[in-house]
């Protein structure tokens, strides 16, 4: 069974995202740490950088998909604290998710 951490999920959820097309945005609440990105390894070295984030995807063209607010701190079951409810961001969670979602 594979281990899931906190750090991995939001890594492979921003990896997943730029397979898909999206570019990443990482925003702390207060400014973002990083925009537009679709290079992953940029992606998972600024994620988890503070104790709750918001990771926005959206298209090339600046088209917003959605977002997933993650909290850090209880559990990986736990990290997906809150998102935008719709079918393109629920395939990145199911794609990462380490509990039946």
């Amino acid at each position: 069974m594979k281990a899931f951490t906190e750090s991995g999920i939001a890594k492979n959820l921003g990896k997943v995202g730029v397979q898909k097309g999206y570019c990443v945005s990482i925003w702390d609440g207060e400014d973002y740490l990083l925009k537009n990105s679709t290079d992953p390894k940029t992606i998972a070295q600024n994620v988890h950088q503070v104790d709750e984030e918001y990771l926005i995807f959206s298209k090339p063209n600046g088209e917003n998909i959605g977002s997933i607010f993650l909290v850090y701190g209880n559990s990986p079951e736990e990290l997906i604290a809150d998102y935008t409810d719709n079918p393109l961001i629920e395939e990145l969670i199911k794609a990462v998710s380490p509990t039946e979602f």
